[in-house]
């Protein structure tokens, strides 16, 4: 189930590169930081979620 985010997070991610490449500006890198911290511990979370959940439905 990750795997299917997991391109979208690269694509989001080179998105936000070709977007930000432009700008030297201490507040817009600061914030990229944030959305990029932010968008790794989303998928971090869901594949944890996941892993919680096979670990339920595996119990006899």
């Amino acid at each position: 189930m990750i795997e299917q985010y997991q391109d979208t997070i690269e694509a989001e991610l080179f998105k936000n590169k070709l977007l930000y490449k432009g700008y030297r500006h201490t507040s817009i890198n600061l914030r990229y930081i944030f959305i990029q911290n932010a968008v790794f511990s989303y998928s971090f979370l869901l594949s944890f979620i996941d892993f919680i959940k096979v670990g339920i439905s595996n119990k006899p």
